[in-house]
C-alpha cells in the first residue's frame, strides 16, 4: 500500500521555497517551514535545534550600505556619522568590559581616530555638523563648560566656551553658538515625549526642592546632545512610564535606550577628553539612579559608584570639582556613596569632609546627619577587622559619633519648615539606630533602639507622602521599620512604602518593603517573645546577608 504525501506537508530543497516567515532554522537553511509552535515539525523530525520565531537582533557595520529595496528614507549622515565610533573601535567588546578596569588604565592609551576629530599640535580640529554641512572649528586642547553667572547677559541658543590650559589674566575663549533645535534634532517624537516626561515628572521625584531643581538645570541641558546621558535618561523615563502607565512595548524601549547608553558610554570612556567631562560622570550616576526605576537589578551593587569614584579621582579628586555642575555631581555621588556604604557594610569610597560640603545644597539640613552616618560606616570595617585599628581608636570614634548625634539639633531657620524638621529628626534617629548596631551590636527590642524607632517613625508619619522630601525617606523608613516590633509600627511602615510607590512609581520601593518584611520573619524566627536576646543581636542587613540578599536604600 502506497501512502501519498500531500504537497502542503512535503519538505525538500526542491519542493520548498525560502520564506520570510517561519522559524529561523528553516529560514537560514532555505526550507519551507510548517510554522508549528513552539517548535516547527521539520526541526522536531530532524532533531535539530529550532531557533523559534521571535525577533532577532543583528549587528551591522555603520558604513554598510542599505538594501536597494529599503523603503525608508536615507539618514542624515551629517548628524549620524559625527556620533559613530571609529571603524576599528571594538565597541561590542568594550560593552562587556568593566568601567573600573578601564578607569585604572593608562591615560596615554593609544586611541583610534574618530570621524570628524583630528589632533593637530596643542589644538583639536573638530568638524561640527550643521544643517548646511560641516564647518571646521579649531579648539584649544583643554575643553570645559563655563557656567554663566547671574550677571551674565542672556545669550541666544546654547553657548559652549572652550578655555585653554594656560589662560592669561584676561579670559580667552572661543564660543560656538548652536541653536537648541540643532542639539535636539536627534530625537524622534517618542524620545521627545520621554525627555519631556523626565523633565516634568521624573526629575521632581529625584529632587527635594520644588523650585530650582538641579536635575532640570544640569541634566536636561546636557541631555539635549546625543550620547550616553541622553540615552540613560530616556531609559529611566521609559522605565517610570512602565510603572505608572504599563504598555507592552515599554520594556523594549527601555532596553533599547539602556543598551545604547552602555555602548556610547564605553566609547566616551575611551576618549581622554570625554571621560573627564561632566556629561560622562552624569551618565554613570544616572545609571546608578536607574536602579530605582527598574523592576529587576542585574548589575553588581557598587559597579557604577566604583566607576564614578575612578572618574572623580582622574579629575583630581573632590577639591578639583569647583564648577556648579561638578559640585552637584559630587554631592549626588556622595549621597549615593554614603547610603551605599550603609546598605553594603563598607566604608565610603571618598571620605573627605571638604567633599561632603556639596551635599548641603542637595539634602539641606539632613546632610550633617549623613556626615555622621559616613563616620559610622568607617567604624564598620574597624569593628569587623577588615580595617586595622586599635581598640582605643575604636572607642574614641564611638564616643565622638555618639556625642555628635546626641548634641545635634535642627537649626532654628530650618525648624520653621515642619517637613524639613521632621525629616532631619528621622535621619537623626536612624543614624542612632545604625550606631547602636555597629558599635554595640544591639537592636530591638532593646529600650535604646525602640525609643529611636518610635521617634523615627513618628517623624516620618508627620511628613505628607506628596512632599518632595519623601525622596530621602527610604533609609530612615527601612531602618526604623526593620527594628519595629509593635504591630502598628510595622503596619505603618508597610503602608508608607505602598503609598510612596503609588505616588512615585519606583520599583525599588517594592524591593525595600519586601526586604523589610523578610527581616521581620528572620527576627521573629530567631528570637520572638521567648528569646529577645537573640533578636537583639540579629542585624537587619546581617539577616539579609544570610539569605544572599541586598537592598538599595535610596
Amino acid at each position: 500500500m502506497t501512502t501519498r504525501i500531500s504537497s502542503s506537508n512535503a519538505i525538500g530543497r526542491g519542493k520548498g521555497k525560502r520564506c520570510r516567515s517561519g522559524c529561523w532554522t528553516c529560514r537560514e537553511a532555505g526550507y519551507k517551514c510548517d510554522e508549528a509552535k513552539p517548535f516547527c515539525g521539520r526541526c522536531v523530525r530532524l532533531k535539530r535545534s529550532c531557533q523559534g520565531y521571535g525577533l532577532r537582533l543583528k549587528w551591522r557595520h555603520h558604513k554598510e550600505s542599505r538594501s536597494k529595496i529599503d523603503p525608508r528614507p536615507p539618514p542624515n549622515h551629517a548628524f549620524h556619522d559625527a556620533q559613530l565610533p571609529a571603524e576599528n573601535n571594538a565597541t561590542q567588546s568594550i560593552i562587556a568590559s568593566s568601567y573600573t578596569d578601564f578607569a585604572n588604565s593608562s591615560p596615554s592609551l593609544a586611541l583610534p581616530a574618530s570621524p570628524g576629530l583630528s589632533i593637530s599640535g596643542n589644538s583639536v580640529i573638530d568638524s561640527i555638523a550643521t544643517p548646511t554641512g560641516f564647518q571646521s572649528c579649531e579648539l584649544p586642547s583643554t575643553i570645559s563648560i563655563v557656567p554663566l553667572g547671574e550677571d551674565s547677559p542672556p545669550r541666544s541658543g546654547s553657548e559652549i566656551s572652550f578655555q585653554p590650559d594656560n589662560c592669561p589674566e584676561k579670559e580667552q575663549s572661543c564660543a560656538v553658538q548652536l541653536e537648541p533645535a540643532f542639539w535636539a534634532s536627534y530625537l524622534c517624537l517618542d524620545d521627545y515625549r520621554l525627555l519631556h516626561h523626565f523633565n516634568t515628572v521624573v526629575s521632581t521625584l529625584l529632587s527635594i526642592t520644588p523650585n530650582g531643581n538641579p536635575f532640570q538645570k544640569h541634566f536636561v541641558s546636557m541631555a539635549l546632545q546625543k550620547g550616553p546621558l541622553q540615552s540613560v535618561i530616556l531609559s529611566v523615563a521609559a522605565s517610570h512610564l512602565s510603572a505608572v502607565l504599563p504598555h507592552k512595548d515599554t520594556g523594549v524601549i527601555t532596553d533599547k535606550h539602556h543598551r545604547f547608553a552602555i555602548q556610547s558610554l564605553s566609547s566616551a570612556l575611551v576618549d581622554p577628553v570625554e571621560r573627564l567631562s561632566d556629561t560622562t560622570l552624569a551618565a554613570i550616576l544616572m545609571l546608578q539612579i536607574r536602579r530605582q526605576f527598574v523592576d529587576h537589578v542585574v548589575e553588581a551593587d557598587d559597579c557604577h559608584l566604583s566607576a564614578a569614584r575612578e572618574l572623580i579621582q582622574l579629575r583630581g579628586g573632590p577639591s578639583a570639582m569647583s564648577a556648579s555642575c561638578s559640585k552637584f555631581l559630587l554631592g549626588l555621588f556622595n549621597y549615593h556613596d554614603i547610603l551605599g556604604s550603609i546598605a553594603h557594610s563598607r566604608a565610603p569610597f571618598i571620605f573627605k569632609q571638604h567633599g561632603y560640603d556639596t551635599i548641603s545644597s542637595l539634602l539641606g539640613e539632613a546632610s550633617s546627619i549623613l556626615h555622621i552616618a559616613s563616620g559610622i560606616s568607617v567604624l564598620q570595617p574597624m569593628k569587623n577587622g577588615t580595617m586595622k585599628a586599635s581598640e582605643a581608636d575604636i572607642q574614641s570614634l564611638v564616643q565622638t559619633l555618639e556625642l555628635q548625634l546626641e548634641t545635634w539639633r535642627v537649626p532654628a531657620e530650618a525648624a520653621e519648615d515642619a517637613d524639613v524638621a521632621n525629616t532631619a529628626a528621622a535621619y537623626q534617629a536612624a543614624a542612632s539606630i545604625y550606631l547602636f548596631r555597629v558599635a554595640y551590636n544591639i537592636g530591638a527590642p532593646h529600650p535604646r533602639t525602640l525609643h529611636r524607632v518610635h521617634i523615627c517613625l513618628d517623624a516620618l508619619s508627620k511628613v505628607p507622602v506628596t512632599s518632595p522630601l519623601v525622596s530621602m525617606h527610604v533609609w530612615p523608613l527601612f531602618t526604623g521599620g526593620c527594628e519595629a516590633v509593635d504591630p502598628q509600627d510595622r503596619q505603618f511602615a508597610i503602608h508608607r512604602f505602598d503609598e510612596m510607590y503609588n505616588h512615585r512609581g519606583m520599583y525599588s520601593l517594592i524591593r525595600v518593603r519586601e526586604a523589610m518584611e523578610t527581616v521581620w520573619k528572620c527576627k521573629d524566627l530567631e528570637g520572638g517573645d521567648n528569646r529577645p536576646d537573640l533578636m537583639i543581636k540579629l542585624g537587619c542587613l546581617e539577616a539579609l546577608g544570610y539569605l544572599g540578599l541586598s537592598v538599595d536604600l535610596v
